[in-house]
């Protein structure tokens, strides 16, 4: 039997012309596969640093509850205090260690708050920072026996503190955002 060349050369175009295809795709495949795992990898990382980020605003939030906790318990016992006999330099000496504690705790609050910063981001920083900064003042004021400043400034902590919660909420919405936007 003959072998027509011009068939001959048609069954060779068409063999190259799919073995080039079969190439093409096979390429395609495993690119479009190295761009999926590139995804994946990238998704996984920034769903760990988030986990990451969630726990140490806990401890952050955690460690200012504990703080606010004291706070409120000083500013009960202040009036009682005010409430009762007793005169400003007794009142002083009675609630100076409930001072000191805070003052403990004010610290341990600024230690985290700065440790933290990464994890907080500019935003919760500036208003954890902000409400910090009520304190020295407060200390000042009782010392000095304003009694009724005290409260006042304790109630402005407590705005801070709305402050914070709105950060908060923004953080939330973003995180949905975030993703609606995946």
């Amino acid at each position: 039997m003959i072998w027509d060349s011009d068939f001959e050369q048609k069954v060779i175009l068409i063999v190259i012309d799919k073995g080039v295809m079969a190439l093409i795709l096979l390429f395609a495949g495993i690119f479009a596969n190295y761009l999926l795992e590139k995804f994946k990898s990238e998704q996984s990382l920034d769903a760990e640093l988030s986990k990451l980020r969630v726990n140490k605003i806990g401890e952050c939030f955690g460690i200012h509850s504990k703080y606010g906790k004291l706070l409120n318990g000083f500013i009960d016992a202040l009036n009682e205090y005010r409430n009762s006999t007793m005169n400003d330099e007794q009142i002083i000496e009675k609630l100076s260690p409930k001072i000191k504690e805070l003052k403990e705790s004010k610290k341990e609050v600024e230690l985290i708050t700065a440790s933290h910063r990464f994890w907080l981001g500019d935003e919760i920083y500036e208003e954890a920072l902000r409400f910090n900064k009520t304190f020295p003042n407060f200390c000042d004021v009782f010392h000095k026996g304003n009694f009724k400043r005290c409260v006042e400034l304790k109630m402005n902590m407590e705005k801070e503190m709305l402050d914070v919660d709105e950060v908060m909420r923004m953080i939330r919405r973003k995180i949905k955002k975030s993703k609606k936007g995946k």
